[in-house]
C-alpha cells in the first residue's frame, strides 16, 4: 500500500506508517502462582478496550495533533514536541532542538530517517527525529502555519493556511499551487499523479501532478464545504468534514455523506483511516469504526478507556488501533481476547482443598485469587494448546477477577503454544511481552500500507 496521508485543522495530521505492530501492555497481578498457557477472553460488551498513555510515560504534552507509525515506533505530534516510542507506545522520549514552535499542532511524517514536523513552518529532522531545521515562507512556503505535511514520491506536500506547498528538494525550499477552491489547506492525500487536497470550500483534486484542479463540494454530495481530512484508495475517497464523513466512489466526482445518526461519535470528523475495508474516523466524539464501508459505525470514547473524546488522528494495524487524543496516546486492542503467557509445569484440580496442584506439590492456585486487569471486566480464562480443562470460568466486575474450575481437571498438554501476548505479571512472576506481526499502512498525513 502506498504511503498514506493525515488530516485535521490546526492539530490534525495523523500519519502512521506500518508494518508490523507491537501487542500493547495489559498488567495483571495474580495473588497466587499459576502454571499453564493461556488466553483471556473477557465478555465485556466492547470489541475494543483502550490504554492511554501520556506525559508520565514521556510524552512531550497530552494534546496530540497527528501521529505516525512504523513497526514498533511511534512517532507523535504533541503540544510539547515530537514524542517518539520505540516499545509500541508505552515510553516515549521527547524532542524539541529546532523546532519553530514546541506545539507540533499540524501533524507529523516520516520516511526513512527523515522527520517532518507541521506546525509554525514545516521542520524536518534528517537524524531520525531529534534535532529539527525549521523551514518557513522564507523558503517558499505559501504560509507559516502549516496544517499537515505529505511526502510521495520524495516531493513533498505542505497543507498551510494560505496554500498548498510543495518541495523537490526534500523540504529545504517549496513553491505554491494556484487554482484550488480555498486558501486554506487542511490536509493532502496524494498518490501517483493524483492530489487531493481537503480544503476550506470543499476538497480540490488534480490528475494532473497540480496543474489543473477540480473543485467538489455541498452540490456534490459533501457534508461539508469545510474539508478536514483526506484519504483514498482506489478510486474510493473519504473525507472528514464538520458535518460529517464522506465517501465518494468515483474519484471524488460525487459523494455520500453520513453523520452522527449512523453511529458516528460526533458529525465532525477530522482524521480517517482505511484498512482492509474498514474505516477509522477520528471525531470530536471518539474513535468511530466501520465495516459496511461507512452505513453504519460503531463509536469509542473515554468509556472505553480513550483520553479524550476529540480525536485528532487516527492509525490501525492488524487488531490494534491508535489514536492521538486531546489527552494522550490512546492505544486499543480487542477485549477479546486478551492474551496472557503462564508457566510451564503441570498441575492437577484438588476438589476437597480447592487448589491447582503443580504435580502434587505445592498448591500453584486458588479459587479466590484475585487478578486485576488493566481497563478490562469479566469473562473466561480459555487455555491455549491442547490443554485440559479448556476453559476456567471468571466472574469479576471492575477488572478483578475471581478464578473458579470444576472437580477433577487436569491441567496438561502443550504449555509452549504461543499466543498473542500481552505483559503480564502472575504471581510475582513476570511474562515476557511477545510480538505480533501485522501488516498496516499510514494513513493519512503518512504511513505505509496495510
Amino acid at each position: 500500500m502506498p504511503s498514506l496521508t493525515c488530516p485535521m485543522r490546526c492539530a490534525v495530521d495523523r500519519a502512521r506508517h506500518a508494518s508490523g505492530m507491537t501487542a500493547v501492555r495489559f498488567a495483571a497481578v495474580l495473588v497466587a502462582t499459576v502454571y499453564a498457557t493461556g488466553t483471556v477472553s473477557t465478555a465485556a460488551a466492547q470489541p475494543l478496550r483502550f490504554i492511554n498513555y501520556t506525559t508520565a510515560n514521556g510524552l512531550g504534552g497530552n494534546s496530540l495533533n497527528g501521529l505516525f507509525v512504523t513497526g514498533s515506533t511511534i512517532y507523535a505530534a504533541t503540544s510539547g514536541g515530537v514524542s517518539i516510542s520505540t516499545n509500541g507506545g508505552s515510553a516515549y522520549d521527547n524532542y524539541t532542538s529546532g523546532l519553530g514552535s514546541e506545539d507540533v499542532f499540524g501533524g507529523i511524517f516520516v520516511t526513512g530517517s527523515t522527520v517532518y514536523a507541521a506546525g509554525f513552518g514545516v521542520c524536518v529532522s534528517n537524524d531520525g527525529g531529534v534535532h529539527y531545521t525549521l523551514v518557513t515562507a522564507d523558503q517558499g512556503l505559501a504560509g507559516n502555519a502549516v496544517n499537515g505535511v505529505f511526502v510521495s514520491g520524495g516531493t513533498v506536500y505542505a497543507s498551510t493556511a494560505f496554500g498548498l506547498s510543495t518541495s523537490t528538494n526534500g523540504g529545504i525550499s517549496y513553491t505554491t499551487y494556484a487554482g484550488l477552491a480555498g486558501r486554506e489547506i487542511n490536509n493532502v492525500y496524494v498518490t501517483g499523479s493524483t492530489i487531493y487536497a481537503a480544503t476550506e470550500y470543499g476538497v480540490s483534486i488534480s490528475t494532473n501532478g497540480g496543474a489543473t484542479w477540480t473543485d467538489r463540494n455541498t452540490d456534490d454530495g459533501l457534508g461539508s464545504q469545510f474539508v478536514l481530512g483526506i484519504y483514498a484508495v482506489g478510486s474510493t475517497v473519504y473525507a472528514g468534514t464538520t458535518e460529517g464523513a464522506s465517501i465518494s466512489t468515483n474519484g471524488g466526482v460525487s459523494w455520500i455523506n453520513t453523520t452522527s445518526a449512523a453511529g458516528l461519535g460526533s458529525d465532525r470528523v477530522g482524521d480517517i483511516y482505511v484498512t482492509a475495508g474498514t474505516i477509522y474516523a477520528a471525531t470530536a466524539g471518539g474513535v468511530s469504526i466501520s465495516t459496511d464501508g461507512g452505513n453504519s459505525y460503531t463509536n469509542y470514547d473515554t468509556s472505553s478507556g480513550l483520553g479524550a473524546n476529540s480525536v485528532n488522528g487516527i492509525y490501525a494495524s492488524g487488531t490494534t488501533v491508535y489514536a492521538a487524543t486531546g489527552n494522550g496516546m490512546s492505544i486499543g486492542v480487542p477485549t477479546s481476547p486478551l492474551a496472557v503467557s503462564w508457566g510451564a509445569t503441570n498441575g492437577t484440580w484438588n476438589a476437597s482443598t480447592g487448589n491447582w496442584r503443580s504435580n502434587g506439590g505445592t498448591p500453584v492456585f486458588r479459587p479466590g485469587a484475585t487478578v486485576t486487569f488493566s481497563g478490562t471486566a469479566g469473562g473466561t480464562v480459555t487455555l491455549s494448546g491442547s490443554l485440559a480443562p479448556a476453559a476456567v470460568v471468571v466472574s469479576a466486575t471492575s477488572g478483578t477477577y475471581t478464578f473458579s474450575a470444576s472437580a477433577g481437571n487436569l491441567i496438561s498438554g502443550d504449555r509452549k503454544s504461543v499466543v498473542e501476548g500481552k505483559s503480564v505479571e502472575l504471581g510475582g512472576s513476570r511474562i515476557n511481552k511477545k510480538k505480533r506481526g501485522g501488516g498496516g499502512g499510514g494513513g493519512g498525513g503518512g504511513g505505509g500500507g496495510g
